[in-house]
Order: structure tokens, then sequence, then C-alpha cells
């Protein structure tokens, strides 16, 4: 399988850089794990991401996220969605919807903040396949994946820009967030025109919602730095626990 364009790799030890994927082992299956599970690692610069069509691996799982964020842009006619994926996501960008789909959608990749991925290949699948809890594990996160899609769906059937808004930055804020004096803040460098495909509305509609929210001391933004003042809000939990997120 050929690595993302453009990048040099390296092998890494994949549990030295997410533990995670082996939590559930014995330490000493985590330390023979730890030195028999290898992978290249790339890096990826902010900008558009162009991959270039893998070799034949049917083996292979994926790239999997260490760092940073991607913006995955999915366009039917003039309207494009925008999912944000990050750390111990999946991805496999060369895989397209097959010919069974009647409106074939447009698919482009971007880096939203530097970032780092490993390339699961064949060889690491068939090496982990002697700890099944590590392969588990990384379809518990896709299924985490669709979960905060399903949340993402649910929270643009509102008919209010400024209430999708809110509840798209407070599930950015669970990933990518920490609590600070000012508030829970973090930091993407999300345009105008990110948020508008974020919450499937006209960038003007975002620009005058977040306006409002500013005004009203609800959020505060710069460039690429998002801070949410107050607790988060009853019906975000709410709506986390209704397709099954963790809400803590």
């Amino acid at each position: 399988m050929e690595a993302p364009a453009g990048t040099a790799a390296r092998s890494v030890r994949v549990l030295d850089l997410d533990p995670d994927l082996a939590v559930a082992l014995a330490p000493d299956e985590f330390e023979r794990a730890r030195t028999t599970l290898v992978a290249r690692a790339y890096e990826a610069a902010q900008g558009p991401w162009k991959i270039r069509q893998p070799a034949t691996d049917p083996g292979a799982l994926g790239l999997l996220v260490m760092d940073g964020a991607f913006g995955l842009h999915t366009a039917v006619g003039s309207r494009t969605t925008l999912e944000l994926l990050g750390r111990g996501d999946v991805l496999q960008p060369w895989v397209t919807l097959g010919p069974e789909t009647s409106v074939p959608p447009t698919v482009s990749w971007e880096v939203v903040a530097t970032a780092r991925v490993v390339l699961l290949d064949a060889a690491f699948a068939r090496a982990a396949a002697e700890w099944p809890e590590v392969i588990a594990t990384l379809m518990r996160r896709q299924v985490a994946r669709c979960r905060r899609l399903c949340y993402q769906l649910a929270v643009n059937t509102s008919p209010r820009v400024d209430e999708r808004i809110v509840f798209a930055l407070w599930a950015l804020a669970d990933r990518w967030g920490h609590v600070t004096e000012a508030g829970t803040t973090f930091r993407l460098r999300l345009t105008h025109r990110h948020i508008a495909e974020l919450v499937c509305a006209q960038r003007p509609s975002v620009s005058a919602a977040l306006t409002r929210l500013r005004d009203e001391g609800r959020v505060s933004y710069s460039r690429d730095t998002f801070v949410l003042h107050g607790e988060v809000p009853g019906e975000v939990r709410a709506l986390r626990t209704d397709v099954g997120i963790d809400p803590d």
C-alpha cells in the first residue's frame, strides 16, 4: 500500500504512540505487543490532502490518526458537508462509494491541523491478530465514529442555525478541548465555511449566528481558538446519551 503523498516514513512502535489500543492486555502481554506491533508513521502538513491510490493490500486496516485533525468534505450537487476526524480514528481515504450510488458524491480531504498518521498495513494486521483485544479496540473506535456522525445528523435537523452551531462546537470540544479559566477551549483553525459545512447551513447565516452567540457571551472565538462559556448544555448531554456517546 502506498503512503500519503509527499511525506517521509519512519518506523514506530504503535503502542508507544497509542497505548489505549492495548489497554485490555495484561502487563506482560502489553509489553510483548508493544515491541511487536510496528508500523510506518507519516506527517501531514496543513492544507489539501492528496492520497495516491494504494497498491493491492487487502489485509490493510487503514491509517490510524495519532495527532492533528482531518476534514472530509463530501459534496452532492451544490451542497457540501464536513466530517472532522482526529486522534484514534481509522481512515481509508482510498475507499469510495461504489457504482450502486445513484448520485455519486465528490470527496476531498483536508488537513485542518498538522497531523501524524500510522499506516496499519497487512503486516501490522497479521501481527495484531495475536491480540484480538487490539482489533476489537479499533472496531469500537469505528463504531464511535458512526455514533458521532449520528449525533451530527441529529444536530442538523434543528431549524435554528445558532443551536446547530452550539451543539457542533461542544462536540468538537469533546475531542479537542480542555477546561481553562476562560471556559472550555479548543484550538482548530476553522473558517466560517468549515462551520457552515459542519452544520449544513449557508456561510452568511453562520457568520450572523456566531456573532449573536458571541454577543450573548456563549462563545468566544478567534482565527484558531474557540472558547465555550458555561457548563455543557443539558440538551447536549441528552443528545449524547440518545446516540450512544459516553457523556463523560
